[in-house]
């Protein structure tokens, strides 16, 4: 149930796992101990390459977002109202589809449903947030 709460609450376990490995791996280059220190290359690898499957996962899985967008979309309809205005959308694929309060009047210069709009602006931030933490991976991985 954990990994279901959201991608956030994953990378910031983790975060707590690097920082807690980083420690032993101090702690082992200062004791000179290579079994601690072989633990933590291992550890090190393994978050590697988890950072870079649930980077792809949140970046290539677009039909969660789709869904979860629309049942935020019904269950939120004072952030949707809000998002309209922001976004200058309205309705939620268009602007018959399920139109949050009074849009026509609120937006009345909106033409297209609020779907695409904020797809469109979560991933074009997503993109260099995922191409930051990927540049961190790989440095931490060098590292």
């Amino acid at each position: 149930e954990f990994f279901g709460k959201g991608p956030g609450y994953s990378v910031v376990a983790l975060g707590v796992a690097v920082i807690i490995t980083a420690c032993a791996g101090v702690y082992g280059e200062k004791k000179d101990n290579k079994c601690l220190l072989l633990l933590y290359f291992l550890v090190l690898t393994l978050s590697f390459l988890v950072l870079i499957i649930m980077g792809g996962i949140a970046t290539f899985n677009n039909g969660t977002i789709d869904n979860k967008f629309s049942s935020w979309w019904d269950k939120y309809p004072d952030a949707a109202e809000k998002g309209q205005k922001e976004f200058n959308c309205c309705g939620y694929e268009s602007p018959a589809d399920r139109p949050a309060g009074n849009c026509t009047q609120d937006v009345p210069t909106a033409t297209q449903g609020c779907k695409d709009v904020g797809l469109d602006y979560m991933r074009k931030r997503f993109v260099p947030l995922f191409m930051c933490a990927f540049a961190f991976g790989c440095c931490q991985f060098i590292a």
